[in-house]
């Protein structure tokens, strides 16, 4: 029985060691380039006729780049705007004036950048002298995560239509 139980604590020990911190890790120390960043997120297309194709740019795009921008404009119903061109279509101005019915801020990036910046800081003094920093990540947005089902109950009793939650 004792050499079983060795072999099996052996074993889990030995499992164990084999995790990875590092995709929660907040920094990177790798200063090498990322492989993954380089896959089509979108299928490959051939063109008809490879004496039409226009000289390479590094500049230019090409039809394989995420575009996250106009696939989220496409998928909220608007059109996607060809061009460098800031300004929203007519076409889109429902779309646009729907979703800032109750207000907006100009610089929201700005101010989530300052916010975020602010609790990292706060949070990486407090975190600084653990001895065993396992999940920096969950530790310093711990407060702002949500309970998913104390929500869902919250909305319910106000008399909100909510969709199916998974079981906890």
């Amino acid at each position: 029985m004792k050499p079983a139980l060795t072999l099996c604590l052996a074993m889990v020990l030995g499992l164990s060691a084999c995790g990875d911190l590092k995709l929660r890790k907040m920094k990177s120390d790798d200063k090498g380039p990322e492989e993954f960043t380089v896959l089509p997120v979108k299928p490959l297309q051939e063109p008809s006729d490879y004496k039409v194709l226009p000289a390479p740019n590094s500049a230019a795009g090409n039809l394989v780049d995420a575009t996250p921008k106009a696939d989220a404009i496409v998928a909220l119903g608007g059109t996607p705007v060809i061009g460098a061109s800031t300004k929203v279509p007519a076409a889109d101005s429902s779309l646009v004036r729907h979703t800032s019915r109750f207000g907006t801020t100009p610089d929201i990036r700005d101010v989530l950048a300052v916010e975020d910046a602010e609790i990292r800081k706060s949070r990486s003094r407090m975190l600084r002298f653990q001895l065993n920093q396992k999940d920096l990540y969950s530790k310093v947005y711990e407060k702002q995560i949500l309970d998913a089902h104390a929500e869902i109950a919250k909305f319910r009793a106000a008399g909100v239509l909510t969709p199916a939650v998974p079981p906890k």
